[in-house]
């Protein structure tokens, strides 16, 4: 079977597991995707994985997109510089507008600065009676692409 080759893809995307605390799983595969084995090497997280793994993928200036715990955003920030991808746009991921964002979207590229923009945070959902749409509809265009005319 072909092994990917390195350093060609354009875009890489992710969900590493989140680490958190919290009540373990029933089902073994939905335990591993959120949490790191207990007792691996704490210098080879997930996270670091996944990271390294995009950085060997992706070409020069390639855009690796993944979605992170929120309150994790620093250790996600260090692994990324770690393997030379620089931060370019932060998404906050709201579940409702009075409350803070859990999730983050993240788009970084290879060999880039780190010049980083915060979006307006995306909120899923919003009180009964209110217009959702309105809510939902991208204020800016989605990481990589250009805004459509409405």
């Amino acid at each position: 079977m072909a092994q990917p080759a390195g350093n060609r893809l354009d875009a890489v995307l992710a969900n590493p597991p989140y680490d958190r605390g919290g009540r373990p799983s029933p089902r073994h595969m939905r335990e591993r995707a959120l949490r790191t084995t207990p007792g691996a090497d704490c210098h080879a997280s997930a996270l670091d994985t996944f990271c390294r793994a995009a950085a060997a993928l992706l070409r020069h200036q390639g855009r690796f997109f993944c979605i992170y715990d929120a309150q994790a955003l620093p250790r996600l920030c260090v692994a990324l510089n770690a393997v030379r991808l620089g931060v370019r746009r932060i998404l906050p991921v709201q579940s409702h507008r009075d409350e803070p964002a859990r999730r983050v979207l993240v788009e970084a590229r290879k060999n880039a600065a780190h010049d980083t923009v915060l979006e307006t945070p995306l909120i899923l959902h919003d009180a009964p009676g209110s217009d959702e749409s309105a809510i939902n509809a991208p204020k800016t265009s989605a990481p990589g692409t250009k805004a459509s005319e409405g």
